[in-house]
């Protein structure tokens, strides 16, 4: 009986009893044993990624898209620490993750033998749980404390809200004995998890009798209920919402980040109210910072609160969806959402169309209930939050801290792990160039569709202020490029279109993974 072989065969069992349903493996030797694990056991769907950084991103995306933990799984080394720029995004985002990393033996840390560094707590300030596997697992019988350490990374992977969490495993050869040997026994391995506990909903005081009240909705998962109470609210209130709280088809406002630019104290709130988590305009943002509402309540009923507007916000651990009912119970002063209506009517009139907004919008405005749109964190999201009306299931970003980093890659784990829906990515070119790996797994997803906006290289920096007062500055924040994406698209066996907004929905329908480039050169910002 070959012990190391018993051991990772429960891992597998017990992540499978939890929920653990996908699972995303970067190749190597160390962690040989434990992709082995999984074929035994099997009933995982596991996705085979060689570029570390990329299967961290489609682990998130397929978290994303099952509302539960998804894995990673890398090899020993720098192999891991390329695992931290997801570990990141899921950590800001919420998003569940299970992190797991082969090591070497304790004994060979830091004694200059290969692929072997200071693994344990390598992510450790951005995790919300690490747990490690004892080092010999190869000499005794580890069922009741694997068992128990499984328990404890599938709490912290959901529990408050969800994040991601690092399970080291230190190996010790010989790695592959023992895959002839039958399956263990083992009990089902069962995890019932209490319901979050959250304060009655009870208006505060000071929001019953004020009449200004500004709602302003971040970054938030599609939920139908939270939509469907975020309505009434939105035709009593300014509702504010960011093109990623998805709050689809309601009467929220969408341009309020160009009506913020300009504003004076005329829009200020005597209380702000926020639900969900990042913002994506950097004008609310300081819009807020000038004009600081009397009080701010955000709503959450759990995890840590940021204070984007420097407002020291009072956290009320209600339900979202029941606070936002009893908000439309109130009566605020109509004369208040009046002049934000009109402000955002006038601002979204004086807005200039241009090839790459007219892409973006072309994707929301079409877009089905059996659609989900990723937007690069670039100008498409950008694009997109000034339109913000779509009729897709849902709209994802890569909000939650990353620059462009692994869009493609979330993107085309979300549809891995969601088949039967169309999944579309509007992304930069260098955003896709940057995550070209986002298409080397196997299988590839076939319901994803790529829009490329080829600008040639950066222009968003031509949007910022700062560069433009020194040019020569512009070609080292920008990326020049002249790279032919028919060429990118034939080297991953994608079919290739070059389009324009008009014929886009029509590329858009086609059956398999596309990769449609709109040329956009000579947009203006």
């Amino acid at each position: 009986m070959n012990l190391l072989r018993q051991n990772l065969d429960y891992l597998a069992l017990y992540l499978k009893d939890l929920g653990v349903e996908s699972v995303v493996v970067s190749p190597g030797s160390r962690n040989a044993p434990i992709i082995a694990a999984f074929l035994r056991v099997g009933g995982f769907q596991l996705v085979s990624a060689p570029d570390e950084r990329s299967a961290g991103f489609m682990a998130m995306g397929m978290g994303q898209a099952q509302a539960k933990p998804a894995a990673v799984l890398c090899t020993s080394g720098t192999a891991a620490a390329n695992l931290l720029p997801a570990i990141c995004e899921a950590y800001y985002q919420r998003v569940p993750l299970l992190a797991i990393t082969a090591d070497r033996p304790p004994e060979w840390i830091d004694q200059w033998d290969g692929q072997t560094i200071r693994q344990k707590g390598l992510f450790h300030t951005h995790v919300c749980g690490e747990f490690e596997t004892p080092a010999n697992l190869h000499l005794s019988d580890g069922k009741s404390l694997l068992a128990e350490i499984c328990k404890l990374v599938w709490e912290n992977c959901t529990i408050p809200h969800g994040g991601p969490v690092h399970l080291n495993i230190p190996l010790a050869e010989p790695l592959y004995e023992g895959l002839d040997q039958p399956l263990p026994v083992h009990d089902k391995l069962e995890f019932h998890q209490k319901p979050a506990v959250t304060d009655p909903v009870s208006l505060p005081e000071a929001l019953k009798h004020s009449k200004k009240v500004l709602i302003v909705a971040g970054q938030h998962k599609p939920n139908a209920a939270w939509a469907k109470a975020a309505g009434p609210a939105a035709l009593k209130f300014p509702l504010l919402a960011d093109i990623c709280s998805n709050l689809h088809g309601i009467a929220a406002l969408h341009t309020y980040s160009e009506v913020a630019a300009k504003a004076g104290p005329e829009l200020q709130p005597d209380i702000l109210v926020t639900f969900g988590l990042s913002i994506l305009s950097k004008n609310l943002k300081q819009y807020l910072r000038r004009h600081k509402p009397l009080k701010h309540y955000h709503i959450n009923e759990g995890g840590a609160v940021g204070d984007p507007f420097q407002s020291m916000p009072e956290t009320l651990r209600v339900s979202e969806t029941v606070f936002l009912q009893a908000l439309s119970s109130l009566t605020p002063d109509p004369e208040y959402r009046v002049k934000w209506v009109q402000a955002c009517r006038e601002a979204k009139t004086a807005l200039r169309p241009n090839t790459e907004a007219g892409a973006v919008n072309q994707v929301l405005e079409t877009a089905g209930p059996q659609t989900h749109i990723h937007l690069g964190n670039s100008m498409a999201v950008r694009w997109a939050d000034q339109t913000g009306l779509s009729g897709a299931a849902g709209i994802w970003c890569n909000r939650g801290t990353s620059g462009i980093d692994g869009s493609l890659s979330t993107a085309a784990g979300f549809a891995l792990a969601h088949p039967e829906s169309a999944v579309v990515a509007v992304l930069g070119d260098i955003s896709v160039l940057y995550d070209e790996h986002g298409f080397w797994s196997n299988p590839q997803p076939q319901n994803l569709k790529v829009v490329v906006l080829n600008n040639g290289g950066g222009q968003i920096f031509t949007r910022i202020a700062g560069p433009s007062r020194m040019p020569e500055l512009l070609p080292w924040l920008q990326t020049t490029h002249h790279t032919n994406f028919e060429t990118v698209a034939n080297r991953y066996g994608l079919t290739y279109f070059q389009s324009n907004p008009d014929t886009l929905n029509t590329l858009l329908q086609q059956n398999g993974p596309l990769l449609i480039e709109i040329p956009c050169h000579n947009a203006q910002p």
